[in-house]
This record gives structure tokens, sequence and C-alpha cells, in this order.
């Protein structure tokens, strides 16, 4: 296994205790997928956990909420049973967040914990509104029995996606992550 994740499941409850946040990654390694780029699959290392400019895998935990107009507080329908599509994109928390790179490759831990939209990202540089391709490493199920290069990658609520991303040679572009569903 490589990514897991964790939320609460208490009976009728689950779902709102994941929408309110009650919910985390959890990264296992072994011999082949260590943390360590220098040794196994030599992917992104993990860092030592104390500098974040030493880590080049990063856990990105993707959902939409719905907040309250008038009070600015997240909003959640115990009796919708249809689903419920936010009107604010979060990743680890934030609204709209950045992450600055260096020009060096990135493992991306991609989890949508929902409660309802399906993602498929893409790598947009919005200087010329190209997609630029990556590596997808895994699927919900386990890493990948070799590394796929894609445009994009799709996945539904609880499914999680491992991607490296190269940034080497693109010191000084911005690229965003862009969900079109």
């Amino acid at each position: 296994m490589h990514s897991l994740w964790y939320h609460d499941h208490r009976i009728d409850h689950t779902a709102e205790n994941t929408y309110k946040g009650l919910a985390g990654t959890y990264i296992l390694f072994n011999e082949f997928d260590t943390g360590d780029e220098t040794t196994g699959f030599r992917l992104p290392s993990f860092g030592d956990g104390q500098n974040p400019n030493t880590n080049f895998d990063i856990s990105m935990v993707f959902n939409d909420k719905v907040f309250d107009s008038q009070t600015g507080l997240l909003a959640f329908d115990l009796f919708n049973q249809d689903g419920i599509l936010g009107d604010k994109f979060l990743v680890n928390g934030k609204i709209n967040p950045v992450l600055h790179v260096s020009p060096r490759r990135y493992r991306f831990r991609w989890l949508n914990t929902g409660p309802s939209r399906f993602y498929q990202m893409f790598l947009l540089d919005p200087t010329n509104n190209s997609s630029k391709s990556f590596w997808q490493i895994s699927t919900d199920g386990n890493l990948l029995e070799k590394p796929v290069q894609v445009n994009s990658c799709r996945f539904s609520v609880a499914e999680r996606v491992d991607v490296i991303v190269d940034f080497t040679g693109l010191a000084g572009k911005t690229f965003y992550i862009e969900n079109r569903l």
C-alpha cells in the first residue's frame, strides 16, 4: 500500500464528519517506496519531517464546501440525500492555496474526500492555456506496475491518486492544477 486515509465511521454521520474535516492522510513506506529518493524506486523524498524545504512528497486533500453567505460558516444540510456540490474548492483545508515549487520532481498524493464531486486534474500553463503531462504512479488500489504518462487524472470520492510532476527547467513559470468537471 502507498497512501491511505482515515476518517470517522460513526453511523449516519460519516459524510457529515468527513465534510467538517475529520479526515487525514496516512503514508506508508517499504523497501521500494522508501520516502528517500536515494533508495528503492527513487521517488521524490518525503524529507526530514521538520523542514518543509526538504519535502518533495506532498499530500493534497481535495474537497469542496458550501459556506453560508450570511455568516461565512460551513454549511451542511443533514437532510440532503442528493449530494452536496460546494461553492468553494479546498486543498488541505485552504481555499485557493498556493504552493511554490523548486525546479525538480515532486510526488503529489491526491485524495478526494468529497462529499460528491469527481475531479479530473490537469496541470495547466496559463500563459498559453496548454496542459503539461505528468506521470501517474498509483490508483486507489496501489502503486501501478510501471508509471504512466498522462495529461490528466480522474478520481472520485474517497479515491487516491499519486503522481510525479517534473518542474525541472520550468523556473519562473506558474502552473495551476485545474479541475474541469
